[in-house]
């Protein structure tokens, strides 16, 4: 026994309304209620979700939606067909989160969840969002500028990350998602944390860094208001 339920306004649609029609106006992307309301812009996250849901591609998307009266705004370019690891490549928690070997279906989300298009994606996030899809950092940074992301950050294609590497370049370690900045040395307080952390040893976090794009030294300076002489260093051990 099918379900039914009161769909919101509905446009002027050049073709009569499918099964498809009835995936993309409803917010779970299951054709049944609760349905998109037309008083407001159609969230990107759903836009990509519907794409992966009925293989159609964003453009083909964006046009049904605006004959049936939604409006949608968007960067995306209009021959793009999202697949299942997309929300994890573009999902600014997701990408950091979600384990690789449960990828989930693509779920409708927040817009606030998505990385902004008008911002270059942060390092820390490509790293994250290679290792989470289990993509190389060649293919992250291919699909990320399909959907129109700029990506800044230099990376050799065939390197392959971990959510170790994740960690390694959050600012606190802990929860990634606030990155290390890779045009600043990398702190040595953080390189210190990050030996205790991993248990590696310095030299081997000094080279994982350097793979990764990142300024990082076993030499540091020693900061004044120790008492010690101006100028002196040590080596991290």
């Amino acid at each position: 026994m099918g379900r039914s339920a009161t769909r919101p306004g509905i446009g002027h649609p050049t073709s009569p309304l499918t099964g498809t029609d009835a995936t993309l106006i409803s917010r779970d992307l299951d054709g049944a209620d609760p349905w998109l309301t037309d008083d407001r812009v159609v969230p990107l996250s759903h836009l990509l979700g519907a794409s992966v849901a009925t293989r159609l591609t964003v453009g083909q998307i964006t046009r049904r939606l605006t004959e049936l009266g939604y409006t949608v705004r968007h960067h995306l370019p209009e021959h793009v067909i999202a697949d299942s690891s997309d929300q994890l490549l573009l999902d600014r928690q997701r990408a950091v989160t979600a384990p690789r070997e449960t990828i989930p279906r693509f779920t409708p989300g927040r817009i606030g969840d998505l990385l902004d298009p008008a911002q270059p994606v942060p390092a820390g996030h490509l790293i994250a969002a290679a290792a989470t899809t289990g993509l190389t950092i060649g293919q992250a940074l291919r699909r990320l500028r399909e959907f129109g992301y700029t990506v800044q950050h230099r990376l050799p294609d065939e390197l392959r990350t971990s959510h170790t590497d994740a960690r390694l370049v959050s600012t606190k370690l802990m929860r990634p998602g606030s990155w290390l900045d890779p045009g600043q040395p990398v702190p040595a307080a953080h390189l210190i944390a990050a030996m205790n952390w991993t248990g590696l040893p310095i030299d081997q976090l000094v080279r994982r860094f350097t793979e990764l794009g990142y300024q990082a030294s076993d030499v540091v300076d020693i900061p004044p208001g120790l008492g010690l002489p101006e100028g002196v260093r040590i080596r991290l051990r």
